[in-house]
């Protein structure tokens, strides 16, 4: 039974690098075609096209009723992204590149959500109201950064 799971977990594991080899090529080619600039197709159609997974996984753990699955994969994914994927990209290709957006723009929004966050989460429960809150504050990002990204595309 053991080797049944290894299996399946080494099948979803190479579904997932293939489809995300796909999202990734299909979002630059569409995002580039209709304009945007690379940093906008990262930030809008890759990031959340790579949060799809975790959405489903979250979802499927309130349906289980294992809530606390839900934060806690929202946390240990941006811990990933940032140590991890940051880390390994810049050993790999040797460094990266950091543009003044992310260091005016989205640095800072990264430390004003996670203090969001953190005062959401301290009594231990995130109820309907903070749930909008922090929907509603997400798409403020999205068209916040999308209107920034086209206005210095302009100028």
């Amino acid at each position: 039974m053991l080797l049944l799971w290894i299996t399946i977990f080494v099948v979803s594991v190479a579904v997932l690098v293939k489809g995300a080899d796909w999202l990734l090529g299909s979002a630059e080619k569409i995002g580039l075609s209709i304009g945007l600039s690379p940093f906008i197709v990262g930030v809008v159609i890759v990031g959340l096209g790579t949060s799809f997974p975790e959405i489903i996984s979250s979802f499927a753990a309130m349906l289980k009723d294992v809530t606390e699955i839900v934060p806690a994969n929202a946390i240990g994914s941006n811990i990933a992204n940032i140590l991890l994927i940051v880390g390994l990209s810049a050993v790999i290709g040797g460094r990266l590149t950091v543009s003044k957006n992310l260091i005016d723009l989205d640095l800072p929004l990264l430390a004003v959500s996670t203090a969001l966050f953190l005062g959401i989460a301290w009594d231990r429960q995130i109820v309907i109201g903070e749930s909008i809150l922090l929907l509603f504050l997400f798409v403020i990002y999205l068209i916040y950064t999308i209107l920034y990204n086209l206005e210095l595309r302009n100028s």
